[in-house]
């Protein structure tokens, strides 16, 4: 028998518990797609969403040439476990096996800034409303202000137990991290710790949903303002006053290193 995709019924979720998906084929007596096994991928893109069900039902068709017969239509649904198991390379680097990028995340960003000193007896020159230069104020005293960026990055993900995530914010919480991360370079993201709640699903399986909380700074989160310098700017320093670590472990994730 033949068969034939309905590419608009394919279909991806995602959440914090996993994703899920679903792919629909039809009997097609001039088909050419091939039927996924159980265990296989949802397609190149998404190796670890993997066949679990299929599910048969027979739908008639109104098509004249097939004379109005029923023709069987699989539909084969998708799931990805995130319960902290994983390959043998993911635990030894502390993942799971889930990309970073297939996590729900969101972002909230913001800028402060600091007052670097003042400006003695300064120079500014104001701007006319055509954008011509306008007037020179002279010999006025006014506040050095720097920007510091801010960005609140919390990403969702499921743990397999409260134990779980007690040792994650353990050994990450308070930590910036030693490599880049989400673009940014190494010492710019600052691990602030897990956030999660028990929920039970219908089927009565446990598991502990929750937000990982990562805070991205500009300067660096081991800088600090030298007012002592005739021009005061964020110079890193030493000691440091934040550990570097894989932060990115407290998900219990990996970087994709390929792919969408």
């Amino acid at each position: 028998m033949a068969w034939t995709e309905i590419i608009d019924n394919r279909q991806k979720t995602r959440s914090a518990e996993g994703s899920t998906g679903t792919r629909t084929f039809q009997e097609d007596s001039a088909g050419t797609a091939t039927l996924p096994n159980i265990g296989e991928p949802f397609d190149a893109d998404n190796p670890r969403l993997l066949c679990i069900t299929e599910v048969t039902k027979y739908t008639p068709t109104h098509d004249a040439d097939e004379g109005g017969v029923n023709r069987r239509r699989l539909t084969f649904q998708y799931s990805t476990k995130r319960d902290g198991s994983g390959t043998a390379a993911d635990a030894a680097s502390g993942g799971d096996g889930v990309p970073i990028e297939e996590l729900p995340r969101s972002c909230d960003a913001g800028a402060e800034f600091t007052n670097a000193g003042s400006y003695q007896d300064a120079n500014f020159v104001t701007t006319n409303p055509d954008g011509s230069p306008g007037s020179v104020i002279n010999a006025v005293d006014a506040d050095r202000l720097l920007r510091i960026t801010k960005i609140s990055i919390p990403i969702g993900k499921a743990f397999s137990s409260f134990d779980d995530i007690m040792a994650r914010n353990e050994a990450y919480t308070g930590k910036v991290n030693n490599a880049p991360l989400f673009g940014a370079a190494r010492g710019k993201i600052l691990f602030l710790g897990i956030q999660a709640d028990e929920t039970t699903d219908p089927d009565g399986n446990k598991a502990w949903v929750g937000t990982c909380k990562y805070e991205y700074r500009n300067p660096g989160w081991n800088y600090l303002l030298n007012t002592k310098e005739a021009n005061p700017q964020f110079r890193l320093v030493q000691p440091p006053l934040y550990e570097e670590a894989a932060i990115e472990n407290a998900m219990g994730a990996r970087i994709r290193t390929g792919g969408a």
